[in-house]
């Protein structure tokens, strides 16, 4: 549901009083706000999140960044579930804006529309992101978008790795340990 009349450009976005009870999101130049998750989103998100941390305790490789908003375009900001962002894209000194596309964004399906979803994994690939993950819960199942284009789903006991992350491996029962 958008919540703005005119579109508004990522500089304007940074400058409206937002409630800190809300999470919101620039889409297409419009404020959207966005649904909080369930038990089961934030669960699998912690989980993912684990999963990175096990991998570069000491963010050797880059760094795991848990609901931060990331600037897609000049009018898009995007606030994935969980991203990974490489060590050569974290800028030095850390900026007080919002940081350009992850490498990985990591999405958690609780609520979300098909349109939406779709949508939101286009944005990523358009600004450059390599890799989204969409993790769906209640299937145990996560769908990998790349960059090249392909698709595909995995399911326990499937492993994930990322192609441009060498050494990362990790069960995708991991993303789901805790829910049993």
């Amino acid at each position: 549901m958008a919540t703005t009349a005119t579109l508004l450009t990522v500089a304007e976005f940074e400058k409206l009083p937002l409630p800190d009870d809300k999470r919101v999101e620039l889409v297409h130049g419009e404020v959207v706000e966005m649904g909080r998750g369930n038990l089961h989103h934030e669960t699998v998100k912690g989980d993912v999140s684990l999963c990175f941390h096990l991998f570069d305790p000491g963010q050797k490789h880059g760094r795991v960044y848990v609901e931060t908003t990331f600037q897609l375009s000049s009018n898009d900001t995007r606030m994935p579930g969980v991203a990974y962002v490489l060590k050569e894209q974290i800028p030095k000194p850390l900026p007080k804006t919002y940081p350009p596309a992850p490498a990985l964004a990591v999405e958690t399906v609780s609520s979300e529309s098909a349109e939406n979803l779709f949508s939101r994994v286009d944005d990523y690939l358009r600004a450059g992101t390599k890799t989204v993950w969409v993790i769906l819960p209640d299937h145990r199942s996560l769908i990998v978008f790349e960059a090249d284009g392909s698709i595909r789903r995995l399911n326990p006991p499937d492993t994930i790795t990322i192609s441009w992350l060498p050494g990362f491996s990790t069960p995708v029962a991991d993303f789901f340990q805790s829910l049993s």
